[in-house]
């Protein structure tokens, strides 16, 4: 199962991604936020697997996010 953080400044955004993520059985949100500054602290914490990440932040913009300290490397295609 793959540790999956959400980043979105919306509340009700977050809670419906958990939840469709939470149905795959596939996917564990171990943690959220609602800002980048937020964000990078706790993926540093907490070390997710995947970042969900709202390109659109009302104080940010996600995509800054791609090729700073939330990089991450893509993961491959799990194994039948």
């Amino acid at each position: 199962m793959l540790k999956g953080f959400i980043v979105d400044d919306e509340p009700l955004a977050r809670d419906e991604l958990a939840y469709l993520l939470g149905r795959t059985r596939q996917v564990h949100i171990v943690g959220e936020a609602d800002s980048l500054e937020t964000a990078l602290q706790s993926i540093a914490e907490m070390e997710p697997d995947v970042v969900f990440l709202d390109i659109q932040l009302a104080e940010d913009n996600g995509m800054r996010a791609r090729s700073g300290s939330l990089a991450m490397p893509i993961l491959p295609e799990p194994e039948s």
